[in-house]
């Protein structure tokens, strides 16, 4: 609610003032009986206070001018009008945030695209690579088709890495069996074959 702020009477013999100081200016709050301005009579000089709590609007009657007493010198909003119209504008800002969340609500959500790395995406060998050297496929850029990983892609990234794909291990065969070890015949002489032995022996 506006008020009007009037030059009081100040005494019974007293008919005029003149304002020597505004102590408050348009758009600062005030507390009721606070000091507005400083008023200059022929008998005594007053500090009019403000009749309600509120906020200084308007100054209609600048310093150093003289007025009569009941003159309006000011225009000011009473607290009670400012609280309504703050909890307007709450309500207003609230409403507005409401239509911004439902409308977010609303959209469609966006489908997330598939991690590279799936078994649709890979051949099962490279699947058979990345699980022997522990890789994660979503770290190499396919050069296939549709994205995909291809095995040359796969092998690359090792050699970027000083990999190399391993060498298939060697099957085991059946063992060599190993030949038992000669047997050394103890042969009997008989008189000629140790006279032939002698002979030899001699020569």
């Amino acid at each position: 609610m506006a008020i009007e702020i009037t030059l009081p009477h100040i005494g019974e013999s007293v008919v005029e003032g003149t304002i020597t100081k505004w102590l408050k200016q348009p758009g600062e709050g005030v507390k009721k009986y606070e000091p507005l301005f400083e008023v200059m009579t022929d008998k005594v000089d007053v500090e009019v206070p403000s009749p309600a709590a509120g906020v200084l609007t308007e100054i209609l009657i600048p310093e150093g001018q003289t007025v009569r007493v009941g003159t309006v010198v000011a225009m000011m909003q009473a607290n009670g009008v400012l609280e309504a119209a703050v909890a307007t504008l709450e309500a207003a800002e609230a409403t507005q945030g409401e239509a911004t969340v439902a409308v977010e609500e609303v959209k469609a959500p966006t489908r997330e695209p598939e991690p590279l790395g799936r078994g649709e995406r890979i051949s099962p060998v490279v699947a058979k690579l990345a699980a022997q050297y522990v890789i994660d496929l979503g770290q190499i850029k396919g050069t296939g088709l549709g994205g995909r990983v291809t095995k040359q892609d796969v092998l690359q990234y090792l050699e970027t890495r000083g990999l190399k794909e391993a060498a298939p291990p060697l099957r085991e065969g059946p063992a060599a069996e190993v030949a038992p070890p000669l047997l050394e015949e103890s042969i009997p002489l008989t008189p000629i074959r140790k006279a032939i032995a002698e002979h030899m022996v001699r020569s």
